[in-house]
């Protein structure tokens, strides 16, 4: 089974990102998840906020 994530944010400390890093390792043997590449949208990125 193939699965896909999109996590909102590209924060460092994204706790939805760490998640679903976290849901690939432990689930990995049971489905493919892959975590959409969201970087090209900058609206989503509020470290580019702080700079």
């Amino acid at each position: 089974m193939n699965m896909l994530a999109i996590v909102g944010s590209l924060r460092k400390n994204s706790y939805n990102l760490r998640l679903a890093k976290t849901i690939r390792e432990r689930f990995g043997g049971e489905f493919d998840l892959r975590i959409a590449d969201i970087g090209s949208l900058p609206h989503f990125n509020e470290d580019l906020e702080d700079g």
